[in-house]
């Protein structure tokens, strides 16, 4: 008959990756598992998938890597939300943004280059083409300025910023990460806060516009008036 407490014996094996795992026996003849984290005893492959997150084929045997298709109507699970929300308006802003900065850049150096032009043609005693000139020039601004180009290459660029950062964070999550309550608010948040700040970009710009016409519609009014006193 021996008496004292049971002495624990360890060893290690090499886990299915090739990491090592520490074993050791507990007192009662049961194996403790102390291993870095590949699996632990959670009795069931689902719950392993979803803890851990690193055997993709684990994963797409389960069918966790399956996103259900948009509809507009039913409700959305965070991975459809991302793939068929987020991503294809992240895509929609790269093609956007290229082409509203190379319009209004062209626009710029146009006006520049009929700038120079004029005051050339001053100098050369071409007076006849001068207004030409000035009115090309006003002409180029007003366009900038009725398009709102610099206004609206601005949000477009906020708005590809933001969309980018939410998909690197939402490509570093796991799997249990991505459906908890406050990734969810904050996908949603990322992403109706662009749309919204995109959008008034337009509107703010139509908004100024809409504001001239009537200080200038009030302006004519008063002249108006002013001259019918006067008679």
């Amino acid at each position: 008959m021996f008496k004292g407490r049971a002495k624990k014996s360890s060893f290690s094996d090499a886990g299915p990756n090739g990491e090592m795992e520490n074993f050791s026996s507990g007192p009662n003849g049961e194996m403790e598992n102390f291993s870095s984290g590949y699996y632990s005893d959670i009795g069931s492959n689902a719950e392993e998938v979803l803890i851990h997150g690193q055997n993709e084929s684990a994963v797409k045997s389960l069918g966790f890597d399956k996103i259900e298709l948009d509809d507009y109507v039913s409700p959305l699970t965070v991975d459809a939300y991302i793939a068929h929300r987020v991503k294809p308006m992240f895509k929609k802003y790269q093609a956007q943004a290229p082409y509203l900065a190379r319009n209004m850049q062209s626009l710029e150096v146009l006006g520049f280059c009929v700038t120079a032009c004029g005051t050339m043609l001053a100098t050369l005693q071409y007076q006849e083409w001068v207004a030409f000139t000035v009115l090309l020039g006003t002409t180029i601004a007003n366009i900038v300025k009725h398009t709102g180009l610099p206004r609206h290459v601005a949000a477009t660029n906020v708005c590809l910023k933001s969309l980018q950062n939410l998909i690197t964070f939402w490509d570093a999550l796991s799997l249990v990460d991505r459906r908890t309550r406050r990734v969810k608010s904050h996908c949603l948040a990322v992403m109706e806060g662009a749309i919204l700040d995109e959008a008034a970009a337009w509107t703010d710009s139509a908004r100024s516009q809409s504001e001239e016409e009537v200080v200038l519609a009030s302006s004519h009014r008063g002249t108006g008036k002013n001259e019918a006193k006067d008679k």
